[in-house]
């Protein structure tokens, strides 16, 4: 690792090496930062891939995972609330909701045109 704060992982794939990505710069001028595209597993050549899905599940999900993925037992494992989906969108992102019931009793998005797409039986109540 050279300590930059980006996945090592994600600088060999993206850049070939661990030295030539800076976090601060944006490549193909989307909006967001190397580092933010690092953090979310976006292509930082390409400004069409800045979006995302992201992933909530009320019963096996952790609001402290990343939400990279609907079923995983470790940190790439899915939110546990919309709230804590909601936290890392940024406009256009989607989250898919697992079946099941959240507990929410405001869901912050800002001025962040979220969407929310239920994956079976979903309810939300405060």
């Amino acid at each position: 690792s050279d300590g930059d704060g980006l996945s090592d992982v994600w600088e060999q794939q993206y850049f070939g090496n661990l030295t030539a990505a800076n976090p601060t710069a944006d490549l193909d001028g989307d909006g967001l930062t190397n580092l933010q595209e690092s953090v979310r597993g976006t292509n930082p050549n390409d400004p069409a891939s800045k979006n995302r899905i992201w992933y909530a599940n009320a019963l096996t999900g952790n609001d402290s995972n990343y939400g990279l993925a609907l079923a995983a037992n470790d940190l790439t494992g899915p939110k546990k609330t919309i709230n804590g989906a909601a936290s890392i969108m940024i406009t256009g992102d989607t989250t898919e909701l697992a079946a099941g019931n959240y507990t929410e009793t405001k869901i912050s998005t800002g001025t962040r045109n979220l969407i929310l797409r239920p994956v079976g039986n979903v309810k939300v109540t405060p």
